[in-house]
């Protein structure tokens, strides 16, 4: 292959790292790190090599470089499970709260946050589930975790209410 050419050696790299190669993607990176190049999927590529390696630190600095260069979704998940992986809950909870101040549909982005929630915001993570379940409505993890959240607060009866919604909303197959 062409060794000089940036671009080949990105799409090789990432290959490499969505076969799961991590050894070689990081030799190939490593190999290109003096080149000058700013790309975005090379850090991105780089955070998913160092979080496998669980080098949260240096998996946060590239995953915070692509999302400032390009804040999708799939960049601020990386980003935000990262940061909980390194016990930086806090952070992570900002950004997730701060995306979806302008992006308030975001199941996915939603769904991470109310789990990034300590067991001490149970009322914030309740209020996650409770917005999940007006949005998509019969999804049995969405119910399950609103019900549990409930009944660790003494919410029996709503909690009884959303295990009943569970088991009587039509399953997806219907």
């Amino acid at each position: 292959y062409y060794a000089n050419n940036i671009n080949i050696t990105t799409s090789l790299i990432y290959l490499e790292v969505r076969n799961k190669n991590y050894n070689e993607a990081k030799r190939l990176l490593e190999a290109i790190k003096d080149q000058k190049n700013n790309h975005h999927r090379l850090d991105a590529i780089a955070g998913e090599i160092y979080s496998h390696e669980k080098n949260y630190p240096q998996a946060i600095e590239h995953f915070s470089s692509v999302y400032e260069k390009k804040p999708t979704e799939l960049n601020l998940l990386n980003l935000a499970r990262t940061l909980g992986f390194n016990k930086q809950n806090k952070e992570a909870e900002k950004l997730l709260e701060s995306y979806l101040d302008k992006h308030v549909d975001n199941h996915k982005v939603r769904f991470l946050l109310a789990e990034l929630y300590s067991p001490e915001d149970r009322k914030k993570r309740i209020t996650q589930y409770q917005l999940l379940s007006t949005k998509i409505p019969n999804n049995a993890i969405v119910f399950n975790n609103l019900a549990w959240n409930q009944f660790k607060l003494e919410q029996t009866a709503e909690a009884l209410i959303n295990i009943c919604l569970l088991y009587t909303s039509p399953s997806p197959r219907d």
